[in-house]
């Protein structure tokens, strides 16, 4: 059976495409702002996952900073160990149960969901183009240093090289109050509202190990901290969650309205060539797209920067 890998991402999130998203054989760096000085709140960089099966408490293991229980999409939780990332860049490599190392496979590159987008969601929702595109908001592509650097603009970075890179949840009105919109998924807009369109709030990466051997997923880090050790559950997924987020809205001490503005995005602009003057989504008060799948919250969204070719 195959060694399974699912990658979930949230929040100040940054991903950065090698090629333009259509082509083939690409890859992906990812960048987490550092924002735990905002003046929006501190945000902090965690990676969790399922306490009992995935990421275990042992003498070699990563450090757990926090136990708690996940909300994962409105209907579903999980009691998660997690751990906090700060000036770190990551490695994803295999293991086998006697110690050997294995590298991600070369399985023809990273490939991006691209299909061309509705008006809503509900017909393609995995297209990584719902993904807030830095290049349409004046931002021009990513400042050389993020890529290089780690600390005060970098919080976390890590490359993908290999697998599928698609969206998964958007942000759902359940019980909105009068007036109008009605329940259904959020649309956002850039413009002063002039145009509107929903903004996908969770990236997945999928990574299948083709070397049966395979037994745990290693997380290397740059900063000289033990690796981060997961191990998979019973379907032989490992299954993980990296956000860039209020330690309260993660924990689930507070509650976001979904129609509220999001305003941390303004952070990713600390991330872009040029100093631009920072946009912020303000949602669509009148109209909804007609709602689908599980609620997003307490997540906010992702963005892409222009491809560095």
């Amino acid at each position: 059976m195959a060694f399974n890998v699912r990658f979930h991402f949230t929040g100040l999130c940054a991903f950065v495409p090698a090629k333009p998203i259509d082509q083939a054989n690409n890859e992906a760096t990812v960048v987490l702002v550092n924002a735990t000085q905002s003046h929006h709140g501190p945000h902090h960089i965690l990676c969790f996952a399922d306490k009992q099966n995935t990421y275990k408490e042992t003498g070699s293991n990563r450090q757990v900073d926090l136990v708690f229980t996940f909300n994962i999409d409105n209907a579903n939780k999980l009691r998660v160990n997690g751990c906090r990332f700060s000036a770190e860049e990551l490695t994803l490599i295999g293991r086998t149960a006697a110690g050997i190392e294995v590298p991600l496979d070369n399985t023809g590159g990273l490939n991006f969901d691209h299909d061309s987008l509705t008006d809503c969601p509900a017909s393609v929702p995995a297209s990584f183009r719902w993904v807030a595109d830095m290049a349409k908001l004046r931002a021009g592509k990513i400042r050389s240093d993020a890529l290089t650097t780690l600390g005060a603009l970098v919080g976390m970075r890590m490359k993908l090289t290999q697998g599928r890179l698609y969206t998964s949840l958007f942000r759902q009105i359940r019980t909105p109050p009068p007036p109008p919109p009605p329940p259904g998924t959020v649309r956002w807009s850039f413009d002063g509202g002039s145009t509107f369109a929903p903004l996908a709030e969770e990236i997945v990466w999928d990574y299948s190990f083709r070397n049966v051997e395979v037994a745990e997923l290693v997380v290397k880090s740059s900063a000289g901290a033990s690796p981060l050790v997961l191990t998979p559950n019973a379907d032989n997924l490992v299954e993980v969650w990296i956000v860039n987020m209020p330690l309260g809205q993660v924990l689930g001490f507070e509650t976001a309205n979904p129609l509220d503005s999001d305003d941390h995005f303004e952070e990713f602009f600390k991330l872009a060539d040029g100093s631009p003057t920072p946009i912020i989504p303000k949602p669509d008060m009148i109209r909804s797209c007609p709602p689908f799948g599980a609620a997003s919250n307490p997540k906010c969204p992702p963005a892409q920067f222009a491809s560095l070719s």
